[in-house]
């Protein structure tokens, strides 16, 4: 599929494709596997085709979904960027090559984040950052991937109405982005009943697995850098409410 389209055209897909797995198998039902946003389509394909799904679908394991929203889409798309020294740190202590240079450099970086150095160099940064972010950063989101549905599938329901705000209706006073405001509140509505459409599923009979993985925030550029998942979404997102991690 192409995850920048309306998550509610993939789901059209994804009932196409189950009704051809039956027919070429003869089985009556199937099993779905999704991942990230796979769990997106498949939300869309439950709530818009319930009757459908509790008949066609054996069971569904989402592993590591964002159907809950996550909050790297949360914070840049409401603009809640934050830089934490110790979160930096993680990140170029996790994610930078092994060599005598690199472990030397994670090294210093490690020791100027206790001294302080890191701490006050970020603090000037974001300075900056806050003084050009209100007209770069609408712009910069739409111009990647702001007007794509399927991205925003990523944001969480108590987060779309600031994140519409900032980063579209700034800039719509033509009406230009209404039809993709229209999408974006449709799949929403669908999207705050995921973990109740997921229940009901359970209730009819399909077998529901949630998997979800523990690790550090990969991007050390948000508020909730310090909140434990699979490096992009938290472990409470990944299982719709059902979990909580220390920071």
């Amino acid at each position: 599929y192409d995850m920048r389209l309306d998550p509610c055209e993939n789901a059209k897909d994804l009932k196409k494709v189950i009704e051809a797995i039956k027919e070429l198998t003869g089985h009556d039902k199937i099993n779905l596997v999704c991942r990230c946003e796979g769990g997106v389509i498949v939300n869309a394909y439950f709530n818009m085709y319930q009757e459908e799904a509790k008949q066609d679908i054996e069971s569904v394991i989402m592993y590591n979904v964002i159907t809950n929203g996550a909050e790297i889409a949360d914070e840049l798309y409401s603009n809640k960027v934050d830089l934490d020294a110790d979160a930096m740190n993680r990140f170029i202590s996790g994610f930078l090559d092994t060599s005598p240079i690199l472990d030397f450099v994670k090294e210093t970086v490690n020791i100027l984040t206790y001294a302080g150095v890191i701490e006050g160099g970020l603090d000037w940064v974001k300075k900056i950052y806050d003084k050009v972010s209100l007209n770069l950063m609408p712009r910069l989101i739409r111009e990647i991937f702001g007007t794509c549905p399927g991205w925003w599938g990523m944001v969480s329901p108590e987060a779309v109405e600031d994140a519409k705000a900032f980063v579209l209706e700034s800039d719509n006073a033509d009406g230009k982005y209404d039809k993709l405001i229209e999408k974006i509140d449709t799949y929403n509505e669908y999207k705050k009943n995921a973990r109740n459409i997921l229940e009901e599923m359970q209730a009819s009979g399909m077998k529901v697995y949630v998997i979800a993985k523990y690790g550090e925030q990969i991007y050390p550029v948000i508020e909730s850098a310090d909140l434990l998942g699979d490096g992009v979404v938290s472990l409470t997102s990944q299982t719709f409410d059902g979990a909580t991690t220390s920071k």
